[in-house]
Order: C-alpha cells, then structure tokens, then sequence
C-alpha cells in the first residue's frame, strides 16, 4: 500500500513538471524558406453580405477556391524572404439577385507571378508584378498587393500568455486605395500534429477598420468600415511554415457614391477564409 502511495505522488511530482517544462516553453515565430523551395497552398474565401441601395435591401453571396504555388527566391540583405507568387488555378462564382456567374480563371490571372518581399513575421514589404497582371474587378482580396500569408506576432509566445500586433496595410482597389489597420491579439492555446507537422495552435482575436477612396466609370467612392476577426493559426516553428489557417471576419462598412448618381449604401458582411499547406 505504501509503494502505491508513493508511485501515486511520484507520477504527480512527474505530471507537474512536465507541465511546468511545457509552459515554459517560449517561442519566436519566423517564416522560412530555402531558396528553390516551392510551396503550394490551397485558398479558400467564402463572403456573405446585405446591403442597403435605394430603399431595398440587397444579398450577395461569393466564394473563391484558389491554388497558390510560392517559390523561394531567398532572403535579402535585410533579411526579408522574397519568393514568387503564382496562382496555379482559380474559380470565383458570384451569386446575387443581379449578377449569377462562375469565373475560371478571371481576368487570366492564373500563371502570372508578383515577387514578394515579406517580413520574417509575413508583413509585406514590397509586391511587384513580373508579368502584366489585371486586377479582378469583383474582390480586392485578389489584387497583386495583397498580402497572402498571415502575420504572425513579433513578441516571444508562451502559453496562454496573450500577445498583441499591430498592422497598417494597403491595397488597391475601383481606381484608389484602401487602407485597413489591424489590432490583434494572439495566445498560444496548444500543440497539435497538421499534415505530418508538429505545430503550434494559435488563436487569435481582432479589431479591423477600413477606409479608402476611388474612382470608377465617372463616379467617386468613399469607404469606412470596421469590424471584428477571430481565428486560428497552426505553424510548424521547426520548419517555419504555416501549415493551416482559418479566418473569420464580421464587418460594418459604409459605401457613398459621388459623380453620375448620389448614394450612400451600408453593408454587413462576413468573410471566411483557409489557407493551407498542400506540398
């Protein structure tokens, strides 16, 4: 009986110190990649929204099912990673009362290459087109600014030890630009095995405001939203890769329309988004 009393407490003292190892653990993410090194990654958006135009509300739904394939350039004399970009494949289908359609490769997209230059973490430091490239006139989620991966958070992650990042990004869209400033917040919430990687499990929660101006076929836009993101990433810290990501988004936004016609139209919207490693 007492050899069993003491096995007991001596798993216990074992329990407690692996757990106390395990929330000690601390870990800086980075991306990486070798030069030559080609990633693909499955995309998916799918996009819910109701909108409001001359006294009549409005619902429009979209979804988006894209193949991407990253192939490392190395990294430059910052430090940066630069690869090229490439759409191997995309489909956008668009349902609404006016407008029913499915786009195979819109606006010849699929095949052309934008070099990127990202910051370890994945915030974006420069986007330039290789080939002649058009931007979709239906979602500004696939312009060649547009950042592809995730960022990650710059401070050292324990866990569930909540960190913070800030983010300021443009793109360009209708003939101006929209700017959108991120505040998240990311807690590491455990580990878990993804398509044969050791990953961390990481949560994240948001704030996101939007603003921006343009102009198109004679008419002026103006743009403010903001809105709130959850979601979770899954990234091999060894490897340095995102691995899977999942993304949700509720926004408020207000459209006024200046030129030919005057309106002002508000929109609610849900996006969701994943974006995974395939090979």
């Amino acid at each position: 009986m007492k050899r069993t009393f003491w096995m007991f407490g001596a798993l216990c003292c074992l329990l407690v110190f692996t757990l106390a190892l395990f929330a000690n653990d601390v870990y800086r993410l980075k991306y990486k990649m070798k030069e030559g090194t080609k990633l693909t990654y499955e995309r998916t958006l799918s996009s819910e929204a109701l909108q409001e135009m001359m006294g009549s509300e409005q619902t429009s739904e979209s979804e988006a099912n894209a193949r991407v394939s990253l192939t490392s350039n190395g990294t430059d004399e910052d430090g940066n990673l630069v690869f090229t970009m490439a759409y191997d494949a995309l489909e956008l289908k668009i349902f609404s009362v006016q407008f029913d359609s499915t786009f195979k490769d819109p606006e010849g997209m699929v095949g052309k290459r934008i070099k990127k230059t990202i910051q370890p973490n994945g915030d974006q430091v420069q986007s330039v087109e290789v080939d002649s490239f058009k931007s979709i006139r239906f979602a500004s989620t696939f312009t060649s600014d547009q950042e592809l991966l995730p960022n990650l958070p710059t401070a050292k992650l324990k866990m569930n030890e909540p960190v913070t990042f800030e983010d300021v990004d443009s793109t360009r869209s209708f003939g101006g630009q929209i700017i959108s400033k991120t505040s998240s917040e990311y807690t590491l919430v455990g580990k878990e095995s993804r398509s044969g990687y050791d990953c961390l499990k990481i949560a994240y929660v948001g704030i996101l405001t939007l603003e921006g101006e343009g102009s198109r076929m004679g008419m002026n836009f103006f743009m403010e939203g903001d809105g709130d993101l959850e979601g979770t990433l899954y990234f091999a810290p060894d490897e340095g890769l995102l691995v899977d990501s999942e993304g949700v988004a509720d926004m408020e936004m207000t459209v006024a329309i200046t030129g030919q016609q005057n309106m002002t139209i508000p929109i609610t919207q849900t996006l969701k988004t994943r974006l995974k490693l395939v090979k």
